[in-house]
């Protein structure tokens, strides 16, 4: 067989897999999400959802499409960083769609009992299972295994978050890697150990 004869099937295959990489870190971001938007639309409920994450994440890709302007990286995460803001849009119109509504069926219903005719004392509303258990657990000690298991979630979702970013950084420093560049990595390991 000549040395050349598998080239025909590593370049295209290569390709594939280029594409395939650009498309899940494009994209990837985004999957987390669908989920969410289809519970909090079919519950009508966004209690769970924080409003907070979607604003940081609104700052830091406007904050990556901003630097773009100053110095062009790969246009895959270019594309992430239009699609994540895009997702993050349509998250806060549909929880501020859920929210006002769900305010103003409150109002609606209070107003409603407040102009009933019997003015009889009401009792005040009950909790639910989840409101009990979450107060009664306000005013009693932390157990060890609840601290382990809150540990063991908080290094969960560090790392979830981490390393794609690491991933994206190294994906970026092998496509765009210049010689200061790689001094500037070399001197912060350096200076870590």
């Amino acid at each position: 067989m000549e040395p050349g004869g598998l080239e025909w099937l590593l370049v295209p295959m290569q390709q594939l897999v280029s594409w395939g990489a650009a498309g899940a870190m494009v994209f990837g971001g985004v999957v987390p999400y669908i989920p969410q938007y289809r519970d909090i639309r079919r519950t009508q409920n966004a209690e769970g959802f924080s409003t907070y994450v979607c604003l940081v994440l609104l700052v830091a890709n406007i904050l990556r499409i901003l630097f773009w302007f100053g110095r062009r990286f790969e246009s895959p995460l270019l594309w992430q960083s239009i699609i994540m803001i895009i997702t993050m849009l349509l998250m806060l119109k549909l929880c501020t769609e859920v929210r006002v509504s769900n305010e103003l069926n409150i109002k609606r219903r209070s107003f409603a009992a407040a102009d009933s005719k019997d003015e009889e004392i009401k009792a005040p509303p009950k909790r639910s299972y989840l409101e009990e258990k979450m107060l009664s657990g306000l005013f009693q000690k932390p157990s060890l295994s609840g601290q382990l298991n809150l540990t063991t979630l908080c290094v969960s979702m560090v790392s979830f978050l981490f390393f794609p970013q690491a991933g994206q950084t190294k994906y970026y420093m092998r496509q765009r890697s210049t010689s200061s560049d790689s001094v500037i990595f070399f001197q912060l390991q350096l200076w870590r150990k």
